[in-house]
């Protein structure tokens, strides 16, 4: 079974395009004012995935880069800004450990949906030392909201039976983001904000919503997937009957802006 990152986004990165939900453009609008961005901004997107942000963000900025350790969902985001006509994106094949991106040169970094993947402590030792002092960190995420509906308690259960190591619950395990951040000693206080907003699927969408995710798609043996799946048109039929699958998310924000350095060092007394 793959569990090594890398290699799960690699194989997943057309489905990943394909079904993972977008953000919602009052999210996006936040960025993009509460960081004061404008053209003579660069930003990184680190953990892009195929650029649900990247190719965003690169629409109000002079530079964004795009980082990821999976060269199949960079190559996606490349085309992806082909497509688009956007021009100013730098796809680097890199950890967000440890990236190429000169000191103190970002006015903005953002994680989104990537943050639960990476080494927290020098994943944020990293951001600090790519932001320019007081700019913004940003870590975000999609998470569905409606998890106590029947339906949904249903395709939980599924994967469990068909995953066991599948822990259930939201789709990212958020609670240690926060304190993460807060005790790291590289940024300031950390600010919450959550946009919600509602996705309809066809029941064929919403199938290949579930493969997308890495607890699904290469979660589950090869051998049980056709059980799943069978299991999972069952569930969608009995409880959609019309043939719409609607979920509920929100989108959540952290925000927290990196210290200066006169800020982590001692202030002596005068002499």
């Amino acid at each position: 079974m793959l569990r090594d990152p890398k290699t799960i986004f690699n194989a997943l990165a057309e489905q990943y395009d394909a079904y993972r939900p977008h953000y919602p453009q009052d999210a996006l609008l936040f960025l993009i004012t509460s960081a004061e961005l404008d053209r003579t901004s660069d930003v990184a997107d680190i953990g892009t995935g195929t650029g649900r942000i990247a190719l965003e963000l690169a629409k109000y900025v002079r530079v964004v880069y795009a980082v990821d350790s999976a060269s199949g969902m960079l190559d996606q985001l490349a085309k992806n800004a082909k497509e688009e006509g956007l021009s100013n994106i730098r796809t680097i094949e890199a950890s967000a450990e440890e990236t190429p991106i000169a000191k103190g040169s970002l006015a903005m970094a953002v994680m989104a949906q990537s943050f639960h993947w990476l080494d927290k402590p020098s994943s944020l030792q990293e951001m600090h030392r790519i932001l320019d002092d007081e700019k913004p960190l940003v870590v975000m995420w999609n998470q569905t909201t409606n998890t106590s509906d029947t339906y949904y308690q249903e395709i939980t259960g599924l994967i469990k039976e068909h995953n066991p190591n599948y822990r259930g619950g939201s789709d990212i395990v958020s609670v240690d983001f926060k304190p993460s951040i807060e005790q790291s000693g590289f940024f300031g206080e950390v600010e919450k904000y959550t946009f919600p907003f509602e996705l309809q699927y066809s029941p064929e969408a919403y199938l290949g919503f579930l493969l997308s995710k890495s607890y699904v798609g290469v979660g589950i043996g090869q051998d049980k997937l056709p059980h799943f799946l069978e299991r999972v048109h069952e569930i969608v039929r009995e409880h959609f009957p019309n043939g719409i699958v609607t979920e509920q998310y929100e989108t959540v924000i952290l925000i927290a802006k990196k210290k200066t350095a006169y800020a982590t060092t001692p202030i002596l007394p005068a002499l």
